[in-house]
Formats: C-alpha cells, structure tokens, sequence
C-alpha cells in the first residue's frame, strides 16, 4: 500500500485505508501512516485497525477497512455500513 509496509494481509490483519483525499499526496513517510483509528458501526461494535494504506476512491471522510476489520463490525451481506471513525492516541 501507499505506506509501504509489506506482509499485512487484509483477512487476517485488522488494518484500513484512509482516503486519500483526507491524508494528502504524501505516500511513504506519511504522518498517519501506522496509526492506529477506532471504529464505530451503527450496532455500537469498535474495532481498532491500523492504517496502511490510501484510498482513492474514497471521499474525504470514508474509509477501507480490511476484511477482518470489517468482520468484527457486521457480515459481509450488509455491503457498506456507516461508521463514524476517530485517530487514536
């Protein structure tokens, strides 16, 4: 991804991809780049996932989580969820 890390793999790892919008043109060495946001889903679950990467694709606020961020939220059926998501300490 846009960090750099290499060995995260999305079904295992609790990691997500911030927009791009919002992180700006700075890949490798980027300030947000291993830290760690809360996310909360509309059934109250968090999840803690670790950013790794960019989305270009993403408005300004929205998010990628992977697949084993997403699942300790709600199943795959549902598609996209609303979440409100905040950077950690």
């Amino acid at each position: 991804g846009s960090c750099g890390y290499s060995g995260v793999d999305g079904v295992k790892d609790k990691i997500v991809a911030i927009s791009s919008k919002f992180m700006g043109t700075v890949s490798n060495g980027n300030p947000m780049c291993g830290k760690t946001i809360t996310v909360k889903g509309s059934s109250g679950k968090t999840v803690v996932a670790k950013v790794v990467d960019k989305c270009p694709g993403c408005d300004t606020h929205d998010i990628d989580l992977s697949r084993a961020a997403f699942l300790d939220l709600d199943s795959f059926d549902v598609g996209r969820i609303n979440v409100n998501w905040w950077f950690n300490e």
